[in-house]
């Protein structure tokens, strides 16, 4: 009886990743792929679109969270994928403005060295984790910066991103579009290691035990001062944490 509890848990939550219920069919990603890009039993699910969210930011955010000040928060937004049906994406975010210096701001929940910072300007210029990039190497600067950690470590990955407010919406799409591909292609190339059969035949048990390795981590962030959060600076980040360190602020999650 516990099992099949757990397995129309995460039918529920898996169908809250569609627009239309199980039924709709993504000529992109399959429902094993679309389940690992939003899942969460938690985050409100709403219809904001990702291109959209910085604008009136502020708003948005305080119409879906009763108590939203200076702090962390995620939600489900929609992203339009050229050619097929809306898709739910996971969205972290922090808030470093409108911040009352009394009351404590609580730390980022990843180390930044394990971020993948990418930085789209207005003129197009793109920046990737603080280098001077090209927006069609966005997929496999994703991919190689996975690869570059031990699996292990990919838990900790966050796909941290920035747009300037008059970026162009195209070119915003194409690199959440390539963040995403990035993503589920790691996802299926861990996938193949552990079970060794595609990612779209897994089973829910299966599909969960890849989500804890590599789970999807987007966020954007908002400061008042632009450039006084690495989370998105175009020049170098800080120096990687020490291994003991990192074990005495136990922030392997």
């Amino acid at each position: 009886m516990k099992y099949a509890i757990f397995f129309i848990t995460i039918l529920l939550v898996a169908n809250s990743c569609q627009f239309k219920g199980a039924d709709v069919v993504n000529s992109k990603f399959c429902n094993n792929e679309l389940y690992l890009l939003c899942d969460d039993s938690v985050a409100p699910l709403t219809r904001y679109d990702i291109v959209k969210i910085r604008e009136d930011v502020w708003s948005k955010f305080e119409s879906v969270f009763d108590d939203y000040f200076c702090r962390q928060v995620k939600l489900k937004v929609e992203f339009n994928v050229e050619g097929n049906d809306p898709i739910k994406l996971l969205l972290y975010s922090n808030n470093h403005e409108q911040c009352d210096i009394s009351r404590p701001v609580p730390p980022p929940f990843n180390p930044f060295v394990h971020w993948i910072h990418i930085y789209l300007k207005d003129n197009d210029t793109v920046y990737v984790r603080s280098k001077l990039s090209t927006l069609d190497s966005i997929k496999s600067k994703v991919i190689m910066r996975y690869h570059e950690l031990t699996i292990e470590k990919y838990k900790r990955v966050n796909i941290a991103l920035l747009w300037d407010s008059n970026t162009n919406p195209k070119k915003l799409t194409q690199m959440i579009s390539d963040c995403i591909d990035g993503y589920v292609f790691i996802a299926n190339e861990v996938c193949d290691e552990m079970f060794q059969k595609p990612l779209c035949e897994l089973d829910s048990r299966e599909l969960e035990l890849l989500n804890h390795m590599v789970p999807f981590k987007l966020r954007t962030d908002f400061s008042l001062e632009r450039f006084g959060n690495c989370d998105y600076v175009p020049y170098n980040i800080p120096p990687p944490p020490i291994d003991t360190l990192m074990k005495v602020l136990n922030i392997n999650e």
